[in-house]
């Protein structure tokens, strides 16, 4: 047994979880636009849309639960 997911899947795995209110973190093993490598975040909301050309973009909204209190580095 594969422990690989599809894209779809990942995507329908997200979709049922915040649905259902169930808490859902994420982590970064590299650092990447402002994300931090090792560094554990919660995940708040997710959301597709469709540019002018017909593409879908998913986007995935998190909280970094580090978050110094005070800094407005990020909104």
């Amino acid at each position: 047994m594969s422990n690989v997911q599809s894209v779809d899947e990942i995507w329908s795995s997200i979709n049922n979880a915040v649905r259902n209110d169930y808490m859902i973190t994420a982590a970064c093993f590299i650092e990447w636009k402002g994300l931090v490598a090792g560094h554990g975040y919660i995940v708040k909301d997710f959301f597709s849309i469709t540019n002018a050309d017909g593409t879908q973009v998913r986007l995935v909204k998190i909280r970094n639960p580090w978050k110094q209190i005070g800094d407005t580095s990020f909104k």
